[in-house]
């Protein structure tokens, strides 16, 4: 009986090519020189005249690419002989790479790539070894060897951009957090690792702010345990959750955005029973089935709850600092319980905003006084506020805001239709204002309409009852 041997085409290539993701690439050709117990791994970039890039170079000293292991890493798809394996070669390193697709993502990098290796034989002899592929023949890697007299192994991965292909996300610095964030674990734990990108070693140490281990507990009646280690950043905007059996295995990566708007962090689960099918699941979130979905939602918990205690510690934090540079806006201990609970809430709304107010001293001592001033700011308007009732400094904060983002109308002249709109009682005649006006603003609760001169009265959602006209006030900066 004859067999037929099923081949990927030339579009199936393409899809695991994942060629819209040139970061993506960088990252597999660096586990590849990893997972070939590399201790020295670099990437570098030629520019063209035009200052794109036109090549990419993956260099790494590891034992390079054997003739025994051809038929494997390029002859086919999947199947490749780290599915079963837990160690690298010769045993240094726990394997990353399982499904033999990482050598197609170099084509996100360019048209033409080449794998030049240099490794030892079974008796101990180097051997040379090129394999090329293109674009045109993904599936098709022409190969070619012969003895060398180089002494030391090691492989380079060159990729032509002949197509002038736009990488220009490559040089950003966004790239360099997304590598050093994804190869954090392994480099911590291996201090025998350098990975360089672009002239720059990745060195998480130096980047870290802080680093806090997490045990997690979750399943049927809490059996199962698990470590969540979360490392915040001194700078940029990465947040991302990886998932793996171990540091060094960590094959699934999400978006973390959405969990932690403030703080630059990376978050890694590691749980034993992670295998490939485990983490084929994580995508289902919370609905994935059994421990997957109990882990999931374990980590995500404990992630919010370590930075909510992390916001209250920035917010003392910064409270410490202005009134150490003599900003605060009051001056000694509260006398009262309405004081104690006026800076109360002061001390949180200014915390909370700490982010948005100027470091330049005289620009913060100003937005933290007017900050003050707005809890005692009476109101403004056609009608005063009903007697007795309180004005909150959220809601004063809530309009301030609003005021400070629609800029005053040329002249600061407020149209009466805008006040009234069509129909209202005088409207339409352009009325002078003696201070700056904003245009209309969508209402936060409904628009009122009263009899009399046209005034850009709203009711304010939090407002209780009372009626304030909205005067701009300066933006914090």
């Amino acid at each position: 009986m004859t067999e037929l041997i099923l081949q990927a085409g030339v579009d199936h290539v393409a899809r695991l090519a994942h060629e819209s993701d040139p970061v993506r690439a960088v990252i597999e050709l660096i586990w590849n020189a990893i997972d070939a117990e590399a201790t020295d791994v670099s990437v570098t970039f030629d520019h063209s005249e035009m200052d794109a890039i036109s090549k990419t170079t993956v260099t790494d000293d590891g034992h390079g690419i054997g003739l025994d292991e051809l038929p494997g890493a390029f002859g086919r798809i999947g199947d490749s002989w780290k599915l079963k394996a837990t160690k690298s070669k010769n045993g240094k390193r726990g394997l990353h790479g399982r499904l033999g697709e990482g050598r197609l993502r170099a084509f996100a990098l360019g048209s033409r790539v080449e794998w030049d290796s240099h490794s030892r034989d079974a008796t101990g002899k180097l051997l040379h070894i090129v394999i090329s592929g293109t674009a045109e023949r993904r599936n098709v890697f022409p190969w070619d060897s012969a003895p060398t007299t180089q002494t030391e192994p090691g492989t380079v991965v060159t990729i032509w951009n002949d197509t002038q292909k736009s990488l220009a996300l490559l040089e950003s610095d966004s790239t360099l957090s997304v590598l050093r964030s994804h190869f954090a674990p392994l480099l911590l734990n291996d201090d025998k690792l350098q990975i360089s990108y672009w002239g720059a070693v990745l060195d998480p140490s130096d980047a870290m702010a802080d680093r806090t281990p997490i045990p997690l507990t979750f399943g049927e009646n809490e059996q199962q345990q698990g470590l969540l280690t979360i490392i915040e950043w001194r700078s940029g905007k990465h947040r991302a959750l990886y998932y793996g059996p171990d540091d060094q295995h960590l094959l699934y990566e999400e978006t973390a955005k959405d969990l932690e708007p403030q703080f630059s962090y990376s978050a890694y689960i590691t749980w034993g029973r992670f295998d490939h099918e485990a983490l084929s699941l994580l995508p289902l979130g919370d609905m994935a089935p059994g421990d997957i979905g109990s882990l999931w939602q374990a980590a995500r918990g404990a992630l919010r709850e370590h930075f909510t205690g992390r916001r209250r510690e920035r917010r003392r934090d910064q409270l410490t600092k202005w009134k150490k540079d003599r900003i605060y806006p009051y001056e000694g201990e509260p006398k009262t319980e309405s004081e104690k609970a006026e800076r109360a809430v002061f001390d949180v709304v200014s915390g909370t905003l700490s982010q948005q107010i100027s470091t330049k001293r005289a620009d913060a001592q100003l937005t933290l006084a007017l900050l003050r001033d707005l809890r005692h700011r009476p109101a403004l308007g056609a009608r005063q506020r009903r007697p007795g009732a309180a004005q909150p400094l959220a809601g004063a904060l809530r309009r301030a805001v609003l005021r400070a983002a629609v800029p005053a109308p040329a002249g600061g002249v407020l149209p009466r239709a805008a006040a009234g709109g069509p129909g209202h009682p005088g409207g339409g005649v352009p009325r002078p204002r003696s201070r700056p006006a904003v245009g209309p603003l969508p209402p936060l609760g409904h628009r009122h309409h009263h009899r009399g001169p046209a005034r850009p009265v709203w009711r304010v959602a939090g407002g209780q009852g009372g009626y304030w006209s909205l005067d701009r006030l300066p933006a914090a900066q």
